[in-house]
């Protein structure tokens, strides 16, 4: 059950009312008498909600290099079954922290970086643009 927490100090009074308002909002949300208020109530997510004016960042381009990822992109070859193939194909590897803009990787293939793993399918392409983006050419699906 959401509880909103107002904005200052968590002091015994506020805790008080942050225990009042979950009773509230869990017999609203699973009907009256439902909640069982001898029970101690526990924290157990917290989010935070914060905005803040910042300058505007200054992306620059980068100039595109040659198409044809360099040998020392390629981290080797995975068996992957592709549904479109009906069939395992031996998969190019990529380490995407080394591919630079104006590459292009043809599908199928696995794009590898620090926070995530591109896959691109077969008849699919990534493109490497100047700002750092990664373009995806679904092959006209």
């Amino acid at each position: 059950v959401e509880v909103p927490v107002p904005a200052g100090a968590l002091d015994a009074a506020a805790l008080a009312q942050l225990v009042s308002d979950f009773h509230r909002r869990y017999e609203t949300v699973y009907g009256r008498g439902a909640g069982f208020h001898e029970a101690r109530v526990e924290i157990v997510t917290y989010r935070v909600r914060a905005s803040a004016v910042s300058a505007k960042p200054r992306i620059v381009a980068v100039r595109e290099a040659d198409r044809a990822p360099s040998s020392q992109s390629r981290a080797g070859t995975r068996p992957v079954y592709w549904s479109e193939l009906g069939d395992f194909e031996a998969t190019p590897v990529f380490w995407g922290d080394r591919l630079v803009p104006g590459n292009v990787v043809p599908g199928p293939a696995i794009i590898q970086v620090p926070d995530t793993t591109i896959v691109i399918h077969p008849f699919e392409t990534a493109r490497f643009d100047p700002y750092g983006n990664v373009l995806i050419d679904l092959g006209g699906k």
